[in-house]
């Protein structure tokens, strides 16, 4: 069991992070409430990959999550390879994946939630960047969702409920 267990995954996703997204995506404007149900639904998934991401680990034997145990687990509407992760340069000018979180952050929730279903696991660097960047991914679809049910309400501002509608859309998918 994790050693905080009164630990939230969205203590670790600032506000500033998820409007990002939000901006991204085209929203002119966002409800307070929106940021803390991006929270809960990011956490619910998060829950649910990386529990099958675990159960390839087990299942295969090993002591470490490698990118080998995260492509199984993927969704195929959001599927990504290597090759279409989106490339941006540091200050220092070396090439580096483009992220929208944080990297020490996010590895902290996705340690603390692995740790969750079976300790010791170690993970490899390029599995908790594909584990990221496939999660953000996945957050840009929902938000995309989201938009689309906006958009036939004729509304301006993204509602708490217009997430949780596509939250549960994607669930059936």
């Amino acid at each position: 069991m994790p050693k905080n267990k009164n630990y939230h995954v969205g203590e670790d996703l600032s506000k500033h992070a998820l409007h990002g997204f939000c901006t991204r995506v085209g929203f002119p404007r966002v409800s307070g409430l929106c940021y803390e149900t991006m929270r809960g639904l990011l956490h619910h998934f998060m829950e649910g990959f990386i529990q099958k991401i675990v159960a390839h680990t087990t299942h295969a034997d090993k002591k470490t999550i490698t990118i080998n145990e995260v492509y199984p687990a993927m969704h195929t509407t959001v599927f990504v390879t290597k090759k279409d992760m989106k490339r941006c340069h540091d200050k220092a000018g070396r090439e580096q994946i483009c992220l929208g979180f944080s990297k020490a952050p996010f590895d902290r929730i996705i340690r603390h939630v692995v740790s969750y279903y079976k300790e010791n696991l170690r993970i490899e660097e390029a599995a908790l960047t594909l584990i990221q960047y496939y999660v953000e991914m996945w957050l840009l679809k929902l938000l995309s969702v989201a938009k689309k049910l906006m958009r036939e309400e004729k509304v301006q501002t993204l509602q708490h409920n217009h997430l949780d509608t596509a939250g549960w859309m994607m669930s059936n998918l």
